[in-house]
């Protein structure tokens, strides 16, 4: 299967994205997943003042197998008051690992960065 598309992600997509989440453990002793539940929307503000949220794709468009998020939050930079990319979320369905969408991904979302989107 291919991913043919990575875009901004939207409220249409909050289901499949918290479907995504629960179906993604982080193994080792101990699993951990981390839902976002009732919203993964109304979750985002705890992450930083701005944030973007990106989700890949099937190329048939039939499911999200991707996720990736962006968060600027203020912080001290060398003690000067400023703003820090904040990059956390990162979720990818099994199936798809090992490709190029994990690069894909984190381009849009530098791409976004030096915007300053």
């Amino acid at each position: 299967m291919s991913v043919t598309c990575i875009r901004q992600a939207n409220a249409a997509d909050d289901g499949a994205i918290r479907g995504l989440l629960r179906s993604t453990e982080m193994h080792g002793d101990i699993r951990l997943a981390f839902p976002q539940e009732p919203s993964y929307f109304d979750a985002l503000p705890v992450q930083g003042r701005t944030t973007d949220t990106l989700v890949a794709c099937r190329a048939d468009c039939s499911a999200v197998i991707g996720i990736a998020s962006r968060a600027e939050r203020p912080a001290y930079i060398n003690g000067v008051a400023g703003h820090v990319g904040y990059l956390s979320g990162l979720r990818l369905h099994p199936d798809h690992r090992g490709g190029t969408v994990l690069a894909r991904g984190y381009r849009a979302l530098r791409h976004l960065h030096d915007r300053g989107d």
